[in-house]
């Protein structure tokens, strides 16, 4: 009851709930983005630099994020909450994203091409879970994605687009991100993504579990996801619905084989 309780007050109260928005395309101008989503992840052990440890856990994140765009430039603001093994049902970091749009392959550019900073708050609980990839108590990410839509008629049917990103937190050490992404879209009603998401720690310590755990900062992390999502696309009224599912299936120093299931609410609405 008390996840229930959780996810009704944030979805009546914050207008959306997703991951941070990378797409080197933007929405609509003035149009304000709204997303409500929640996310499962369980996995059965944690790889460190010499074995795996049997570590079982089933957690639950939802996501709050609302977000707009006008000319070359967008923001977007998130909420994180969870319920994990690690820690009770609670928030887990706030992060506001701001993005500038150099090249737009929409108007006759070669590719589409965005650069962006991601600045998050961390609250101690959340830099305590093993389960969130968080570095340090004030984070922040400087991003570069890039991308090529193919169009017919006044679609796009496919696209490819990649982001390369490189962080630092009030503590620890640097982290590197790397994403690739390809996408087919039908007659704005069906969209299928295939991705690999890859995060890779530039610390120097192994993961202890007998330790209180304090954070990814200073730990040698590696993983690498890929998934597969689903959109279904409503015209009448703009909402987007997505399933995504997503398998860890490399990981050094975090949560290994990791199975992650996640459902999305997108309602955009004008100013």
């Amino acid at each position: 009851m008390r996840i229930i309780r959780l996810a009704l007050f944030l979805i009546l109260i914050f207008p959306c709930l997703y991951a941070t928005e990378l797409l080197p395309w933007y929405g609509n101008t003035l149009e304000i983005e709204t997303r409500a989503a929640f996310k499962l992840q369980g996995y059965h052990s944690v790889a460190t630099d010499h074995h795996s440890i049997k570590r079982p856990a089933c957690d639950l994140f939802f996501e709050l994020s609302a977000g707009t765009s006008y000319d070359d430039y967008a923001a977007e603001l998130e909420i994180l909450a969870s319920d994990t093994r690690y820690r009770n049902l609670g928030l887990d970091c706030i992060k506001l994203t701001g993005r500038y749009r150099l090249l737009n392959d929409i108007v006759a550019d070669p590719v589409s091409l965005v650069s962006g900073i991601t600045i998050s708050q961390v609250f101690k609980p959340g830099l305590r879970n093993l389960s969130s990839f968080h570095h340090g108590g004030i984070e922040a990410e400087l991003h570069l994605s890039a991308g090529k839509e193919h169009s017919f008629m006044q679609f796009w049917t496919s696209r490819y687009w990649g982001v390369i990103g490189v962080g630092g937190a009030d503590m620890g050490y640097p982290w590197v991100r790397g994403d690739v992404a390809w996408e087919h879209n039908y007659c704005e009603l069906h969209q299928v993504r295939l991705f690999a998401n890859s995060l890779w720690g530039l610390g120097h310590e192994s993961l202890k579990l007998k330790h209180h755990f304090h954070g990814y900062g200073p730990i040698r992390h590696q993983c690498i996801d890929i998934g597969l999502r689903y959109s279904k696309f409503f015209p009448c009224n703009g909402l987007v619905v997505s399933l995504e599912y997503a398998f860890r299936i490399f990981a050094r120093n975090c949560p290994k084989e990791m199975n992650s299931l996640y459902l999305s609410l997108n309602y955009p609405f004008g100013l």
